[in-house]
């Protein structure tokens, strides 16, 4: 299975140091339970959520008290699966990956778990290595003051009880263009003339 593959190859890349590339991931498993033991029987991967140090760095520099965007891709690989992302922005206006994870859908459960690791990567404090703990940056608990993200039904559902159920969202404009594309197409396709 392709989530056990990626689980395997992040496992054996985080045991390399790599000089502030090393792969930091969460993995989320469901268990098939054996009806006559009610015991384990397997554990299957549900999803995985990874980030290298210097994404942390930068994710803890810009977007901690200012913005981040959140998405998920589909249709995009032969495996059917979601790849969630977090994007920042530097302060060159330049665009940058905060985390990734390949999910098998975009539930609320997905999305809980894709904000639990993202809570947790800003709120880390183990930056560098060396630093005395007066040398760290701050770390701000309240996270970003906007999300920018779509408005889908299990990122939605996941926001309320999530850590950052106090930040603003933001509909993004391009989902917002294309919510609007949508409506007028069908609109104009039930006899309605657009005005």
């Amino acid at each position: 299975d392709f989530m056990d593959s990626l689980f395997d190859l992040l496992e054996h890349h985080a045991e390399v140091d790599t000089e502030g590339y090393e792969i930091r991931y969460q993995v989320r498993y469901s268990y098939t339970i054996s009806e006559e033991t009610g015991r384990a029987t397997a554990r299957n991967v549900e999803q995985v959520v990874w980030w290298t140090k210097r994404q942390e760095e930068f994710a803890i520099r810009f977007i901690t008290d200012f913005c981040v965007h959140i998405d998920g891709t589909f249709n995009t690989n032969s495996e059917g699966l979601v790849l969630g992302l977090a994007t920042g922005v530097s302060h060159t206006g330049d665009g940058f990956p905060v985390l990734q994870s390949w999910m098998r859908s975009e539930s609320a459960e997905d999305w809980t778990f894709f904000l639990q690791c993202l809570k947790k990567m800003l709120t880390s404090r183990n930056l560098v290595k060396g630093l005395q703990p007066e040398e760290l940056l701050p770390v701000n608990d309240n996270g970003p003051k906007i999300i920018v993200s779509d408005f889908g039904k299990g990122l939605t559902a996941a926001m309320p009880d999530s850590a950052f159920s106090h930040c603003g969202r933001q509909y993004c404009q391009w989902h917002c263009a294309e919510a609007f594309k949508k409506t007028i197409t069908r609109y104009t396709r039930a006899g309605n003339e657009a005005t």
